[in-house]
């Protein structure tokens, strides 16, 4: 009676779970709309709202926008019946108050999601409880919790997360046609399978467990190959399908060019173009080994997926192949993409997750011997010594999930950005801006926006007397990470640190590799009016000869002549000539300022000097540098302070350091 009250409240406490896990931080960054999807999809509806039901855009199906515009819709209707606010007064005031504050529409939409993403979680559970048992559905659903990929999406107004319900919907009615063979299960699968479409391309591929779910069923019933497939069910699968996609996204055919015009771009943006500025050199499969399954299913869980695929695959039992079908498939299809993301691997999840609860299930069958032999263990079953692998399975994933969550509660650093730079930076001046950067106001400063910075140069930006740069590592990293495959973009970044003055950085307390669109880390660069904007370009003549030698002990002495020529201008004060090292992490390991005072116009330099610097390892980069300030360019509010401009002149590597004496010359010579 217990077990099976336990059971009944099974379902009850993953749903609460799952809420209390899904609603922290679902406000994140709000009243600013930092995902750029989240702000594409809510101009669709809102141009809903306005009268033209005709998305133009087909990159992604119409449902999922109707959904939010119709939900928006009734929020204005209880509003309005309600007489609350001046918002609801009329339909063009309601939509008037998104440009001024959209956070309860974006809420709405994304607790939208949220519903449709805990349903998900809902629905893996009884589909895992149909596939084996309650304990499996329950491990599988507490695994989806927990995963970091479905977790984020969870939290967004996209259709990312709303597809998959449909996903697991669909594949629950397909194990009861195996199961029945019932025709009301092959039109029920159709529809969710056809929602899936509607929501996000992404329930066509069911097709194919449907296929075998039909064919294991014909062959235990003694059928002929013919008459499996002649079954009335399927036709009622696709037409169901169909019709449900038209429904759901009726201008795919009623504006078919414009349609067709989008498919093909969102074809070849997967199969041969790629991500804007990410590598296509790596495969996608093992893109998806490497990361796509820590994220999706797991970092250990991801372990317990292989071993379930190994057993279901050797056993080849007929319910663990139609449940293999789909994800496997569409893997094998996605490892050919030029395109990789880990949300691409989110329709699989649920699938692979339920193969790794199964994976576990079955291998606690050989553990009966071992767990019996062992006396402290003796009195353990084999179900509760596997749940608690399973806790200690995917308590990394519950941590980083629960990390992402209270991240998302704190201030963006764009936030953080735009706070400083209104504080600090006079209205009216210049700034020149990418994607992912903060939402600055066009009627506060002169702003120079680019998608990527890099698409204009350093020469056009001066002339348009830009003073501030403010780049996102969310835009440029796509670019430096992979030098070799962007030269280009990549020398641009870089030539930041050279050409242009670092003011400010804001960097998130967690910076992960994958963790995109949240918490960039942003630089303030400020650029100068020089003829050379460029380290040493506040001289006419700068030549200079660094001499590293290694004495006892492995420590080093560095060594420096020098002859320059300051510049006569007063655009910038320029003091402390320098040198300095960092180790391969970044961090200073020695500083010498062989002219430790200030540069006067016109001023003529001679010096030599030198300073033991301590030990010297491979990685270490040099810089040569001095301290500017600006005099004459729109000024920080705060007191202005000096800043470096420096260059990497050398990065020592095992085969430089195994010399005992490394020479370097640098010689810069202008036109005043």
């Amino acid at each position: 009676m217990e077990e099976r009250k336990w059971k009944r409240l099974l379902p009850w406490i993953i749903l609460l779970v799952a809420l209390l896990v899904r609603l922290w931080g679902l406000s994140f960054s709000l009243p600013f709309i930092y995902h750029v999807d989240e702000e594409r999809f809510c101009q669709i509806a809102l141009n809903y709202l306005r009268g033209d039901l005709n998305p133009h855009f087909f990159h992604v199906p119409s449902l999922y926008t109707y959904s939010v515009a119709g939900l928006w819709k009734i929020y204005y209707l209880i509003g309005h019946g309600l007489g609350l606010d001046a918002k609801f007064a009329s339909e063009e005031a309601f939509l008037a108050a998104f440009g001024r504050d959209p956070t309860a529409y974006v809420l709405l939409g994304r607790l939208l999601t949220l519903v449709l993403c805990v349903g998900t979680i809902l629905g893996l559970y009884f589909l895992g409880k149909r596939y084996s048992d309650a304990w499996v559905g329950a491990v599988a659903a507490a695994a989806l919790i927990f995963s970091p990929e479905h977790n984020k999406i969870s939290h967004y107004l996209v259709p990312d997360g709303p597809m998959v319900l449909f996903l697991v919907l669909s594949s629950s009615e397909i194990l009861k046609i195996f199961e029945t063979g019932k025709l009301k299960h092959y039109f029920f699968s159709g529809m969710f399978a056809g929602l899936a479409f509607t929501t996000k391309y992404g329930g066509h591929f069911l097709v194919i467990p449907l296929l075998l779910a039909q064919f294991f069923r014909g062959r235990e019933k003694g059928e002929k190959c013919w008459k499996i497939f002649f079954h009335p069910g399927i036709p009622i699968w696709g037409l169901t399908f169909l019709l449900v996609f038209f429904l759901g996204t009726p201008y795919a055919f009623l504006d078919f060019p414009t349609f067709w015009r989008d498919f093909r771009w969102q074809s070849s943006h997967l199969f041969s173009l790629g991500h804007f500025g990410s590598s296509t050199a790596q495969p996608a499969w093992l893109f998806y080994l490497q990361y796509g399954f820590a994220e999706n299913t797991g970092f250990l869980f991801q372990f317990l997926v292989y071993a379930g695929l190994i057993i279901m695959l050797l056993g080849r039992r007929k319910k663990d192949l139609i449940l293999l079908s789909f994800p496997l498939l569409l893997f094998l299809l996605m490892g050919t993409w030029k395109t990789r993301a880990t949300r691409y691997l989110l329709p699989l999840a649920p699938f692979f997750i339920l193969i790794g609860a199964g994976g576990l299930d079955r291998l606690s069958h050989s553990w009966k011997t071992i767990i019996k032999a062992i006396k402290p263990l003796s009195r353990v079953s084999r179900r509760q010594a596997a749940t608690a692998l399973f806790v200690i399975l995917i308590f990394p994933s519950a941590f980083k999930v629960l990390r992402f969550n209270y991240s998302l509660t704190q201030e963006d650093t764009r936030t953080t950005a735009k706070h400083w730079i209104e504080a600090n930076i006079p209205p009216g001046t210049r700034l020149a801006l990418e994607s992912y950067c903060p939402q600055v106001s066009r009627k506060r400063y002169r702003v120079t926006y680019r998608h990527a910075l890099y698409q204009v140069d350093l020469e056009w930006l001066a002339r348009r007397r830009v003073d501030y740069l403010i780049v996102s590592d969310i835009m440029s990293a796509r670019f430096t990470r992979y030098p070799q495959e962007f030269p280009q973009e990549a020398r641009f970044y870089q030539s930041l640190e050279e050409k242009a003055v670092l003011i400010k950085t804001f960097t998130p307390r967690w910076d992960e590799y994958l963790l995109d669109l949240h918490n960039p880390t942003l630089k303030v660069y400020r650029l100068a009016r020089l003829p050379d904007p460029a380290f040493p370009g506040s001289f006419t003549s700068f030549s200079q000869r660094i001499r590293l030698r290694q004495k006892d002990n492995a420590q080093w002495e560095i060594a420096t002549s020098f002859l320059a020529v300051s510049r006569q201008q007063q655009e910038q004060l320029v003091r402390n000539i320098y040198l300095r090292g960092e180790d391969k992490d970044g961090k200073e390991i020695f500083v010498f300022y062989f002219y430790p005072q200030e540069i006067k116009p016109k001023e003529q330099i001679t010096i030599a000097a030198k300073k033991p610097i301590g030990s010297l390892r491979p990685g270490t980069k040099l810089y040569l540098g001095y301290e500017v300030k600006f005099l004459r360019q729109p000024p920080l509010k705060e007191p202005e302070a000096f800043y470096r401009q420096e260059i990497n002149f050398a990065t020592l590597t095992p085969e430089k350091l195994k010399n005992s004496v490394l020479d370097f010359l640098f010689y810069y010579q202008s036109v005043e």
